[in-house]
Parts: C-alpha cells; structure tokens; sequence
C-alpha cells in the first residue's frame, strides 16, 4: 500500500488551499462539489479510491464500514443544495478515512471495536428513526382516515 499517494489525495481532496488570514484550509472535494450534479460524484469515486486501498490493506469489516458511512455521509450531505456545498468545506471524509486507516494499521485490535460500537450506534439510530417516520406516517393516515369519515 502506497500511504503516501493516499496522503496526498486527501490532502487534495479535503486540504488543499489555506484561505488567507482564516488559518483554514479547503480541499477540492468542496470545490468539485459546486458543480451540480458532477462535482458530489467526482468526489464520492475519489473517496473510494482511499477506501479500496484499505480493503486490500486488509483492514476490518467495521473499520471499512465506518469509512464507507463517511463517505456516503459526505456524499449525501453534499447532494443538498447549498446546504450540501457549505458541508463540503467543513465535513473532511477523506482526512477521517485516512485517520481511521493509520490507526487501524497501528492499533487493528482497538480501531475495530471502536469502528464496530460506532457502526452499531448509527445502524441503532437508523433504526430508530425510521421506526419513528414509520409511526408518524401512521399516525397522520390516521389522523387523516379519521378525518374524512367525520365528513
């Protein structure tokens, strides 16, 4: 594995140009990201390269999980207009992958049950708000029957 070519491409992606006298730098993933349509899905293959070399590096299937919701989390977020764009400048996938990819290789046993106590906390939280959309549909079709036959 070449860590310093996946060095580069986050640094590129999430760190390229310091903005003068804010002493905060943005990457190109943000920028890309402007583009409608195009810009959010450059980024998110970019984003994979990362993630396929940590899959060949042989890295837990919770440490690849937990950088596969980065990424589609940056993905996501970054597919809302203008919303999404000021996201991109703040929200850094790839730095975060590659944090969790070094300290995989450095410490494999705590990252893994780190990443999976993280991932089962997003998948419980998933759940548990789609359990809560699925009752308040419910409860307006309800409320919405129940209207209709008072009519």
């Amino acid at each position: 594995m070449d860590l310093q070519r996946l060095e580069t491409i986050s640094r590129v992606m999430d760190d390229w140009i310091e903005i003068p006298g804010l002493r905060y730098r943005i990457g190109l993933d943000g920028v890309i990201g402007l583009i409608p349509g195009i810009g959010d899905v450059a980024g998110f293959f970019v984003s994979s390269l990362l993630l396929a070399e940590a899959a060949r590096a042989g890295l837990s299937r919770w440490v690849l999980f937990r950088m596969v919701l980065n990424i589609l989390f940056d993905a996501l977020i970054g597919a809302i207009p203008f919303v999404g764009d000021v996201a991109d400048f703040f929200w850094k996938a790839n730095r975060s992958n590659l944090q969790l990819l070094r300290k995989s290789l450095a410490e494999p046993r705590a990252t893994r049950q780190q990443s999976a106590f993280f991932v089962l906390m997003v998948v419980g939280l998933t759940g548990l708000l789609a359990a809560g959309l699925v009752w308040s549909v419910w409860q307006l079709l309800s409320w919405l029957l129940h209207t209709l036959q008072t009519f």
